[in-house]
Order: structure tokens, then C-alpha cells, then sequence
């Protein structure tokens, strides 16, 4: 017997709840997730219009690439392995766990809603998605994943003490990208805490002036190692003797020769 998936949350997506929906919804924050954007992109669109699918088949789907693919009328192969390994999809081998087949779906006429239902459901939907958009703009350290996006800012902004800062694009995108080049939440709390470690980045300098972006640790792999070896090896402060030769150096670097006249 042919393997089947289901779709992981799907009902998160799906609409009408005891029918076949006219139309799923699709969260902005899907942008944000890890899991996705790491996916390739024909891998994306697959996965999109595999919930389409399992939203008319009862959330349950044959476990068969080249059957899926010819239902999305996909150009390229699919890649059901890719997205059960990535937590999109859940292969199902227990023939209890399955949903009714579809056969028992309720006939098309009992399926189709009437436009009150639909107007009715958009708006607990709109009111519920507020409300849970709201939640998320509130939500504190206590409440995020350490090791997403989220929780790697929150680190951060607890560790420099910096309360009103807030996790922009850009931020945002510092901390997927040193993800995706392999360092793990881990690293880079420590490379946060190192930096916290480092003096000159603390302020110790003739400026006095604290460089301790979450962009600037997360610039590159060098930003990256560098504060994860002051982590586990602090530098030590600077000595006075050392802040008067690293001015003078400053100023002959700073200074520009008169002019010679004839």
C-alpha cells in the first residue's frame, strides 16, 4: 500500500474547516520562517501548492513525488523528501492515524459554502489574525525561541542593554544570513557576548563611543570569530600608556603637512 502525508498545521492555513475551501490563507510571516526561506525556490512554490492540494484531499496525500507533481502540473521534479526533512510534511504509515478517504468527503453540494458563511468566517479569521498579530508585536524574551531570530535579538538587546531597540529587516537578515552560513545560535550568543567582553567595543576608546551593533558582530565570519574567541578569551582593558599612543598615532595619521610655498 502506497505511503501517504499529511500537511504539518495545516488547519493553520486552511479556511473552512468541514468543506472543501475556495481559498487557503497564506501568513506574511512565512517570510521569517528559517525552515522556508533555507528551502530551494521550486521547493517553495511545491510546498504552497501542496497545501492548496491537501486542502481538498482531507490533509491527506499519496507519499508519491512523480503523482504529486503531475496533480501541481509542476515543471520540476518534487521533492517530497526535502520538505518531510525540513517539518512541512509528515509521512504517514499507520493506516489508523489516516483521515477518511476522500470518497467520504461530504458531496460538492454539501461542500460549497454560502456567501453569509464567507463573510461570517472572514471575519472571525480577520479578527483572530489581529489578535494574534498584536500578540506577536508584545511578546517578550520569555516568550520567544531562543534560538530563532526572535531570540538571538532578544539576547542581544539584554545583553547591551539595549531596550527600545527593535528587530528590523535589517537585523533580521544579519541573523539569517550568519545562520545560513553554518554558525549555530549558540555561536552567536557568543559572539554577542564577546563582543560585550571586547573593551574597545564597550566603549573603552578615545571616542568613548560603544560599538556594539547586532549588524556589526554579524558582519561577516572575521566579526563572527573574532568575538567568539574575546568570548572565551576576554581582552585585557587597555592601559593608559596604550590610549596616549593610540592617540598620537591618531593625530600623525590625522595630520596634513602645510603647503610649501615658492
Amino acid at each position: 500500500m502506497t505511503a501517504r502525508f499529511r500537511v504539518k498545521n495545516l488547519e493553520r492555513f486552511q479556511h473552512y474547516k468541514d468543506r472543501r475551501p475556495p481559498w487557503i490563507k497564506l501568513y506574511v510571516d512565512l517570510l521569517n520562517n528559517y525552515e522556508f526561506t533555507c528551502l530551494p525556490d521550486a521547493s517553495k512554490l511545491h510546498l504552497v501548492m501542496i497545501w492548496l492540494l491537501a486542502s481538498q484531499h482531507n490533509n491527506c496525500l499519496p507519499y508519491d513525488p512523480e503523482w504529486i507533481g503531475r496533480t501541481l502540473h509542476a515543471t520540476e521534479p518534487v521533492d517530497l523528501e526535502l520538505l518531510e526533512h525540513s517539518g512541512f510534511i509528515i509521512k504517514i504509515n499507520d493506516v489508523a492515524e489516516r483521515p477518511q478517504d476522500d470518497s467520504e468527503l461530504l458531496s460538492d453540494g454539501e461542500q460549497d459554502a454560502t456567501p453569509r458563511d464567507r463573510d461570517r468566517d472572514r471575519d472571525r479569521d480577520r479578527d483572530r489574525d489581529r489578535d494574534r498579530d498584536r500578540d506577536r508585536e508584545t511578546n517578550t524574551s520569555a516568550g520567544a525561541d531562543r534560538d530563532s531570530p526572535r531570540g538571538i535579538f532578544e539576547h542581544w538587546r539584554e545583553v547591551m542593554n539595549h531596550p527600545q531597540a527593535k528587530l528590523d529587516d535589517v537585523r533580521r537578515k544579519a541573523i539569517r544570513k550568519a545562520r545560513e552560513h553554518g554558525y549555530t545560535p549558540e555561536q552567536l550568543r557568543q559572539a554577542i557576548e564577546g563582543c560585550a567582553k571586547t573593551p574597545f567595543n564597550a566603549g573603552d576608546n578615545d571616542r568613548g563611543q560603544r560599538y556594539d551593533e547586532l549588524t556589526l558582530i554579524l558582519r561577516d565570519g572575521d566579526h563572527i570569530d573574532r568575538f567568539i574567541r574575546h568570548y572565551h578569551n576576554p581582552p585585557a582593558p587597555r592601559s593608559p600608556d596604550g590610549r596616549r599612543a593610540e592617540r598620537n598615532a591618531q593625530t600623525l595619521h590625522d595630520w596634513q603637512p602645510p603647503e610649501v610655498t615658492q
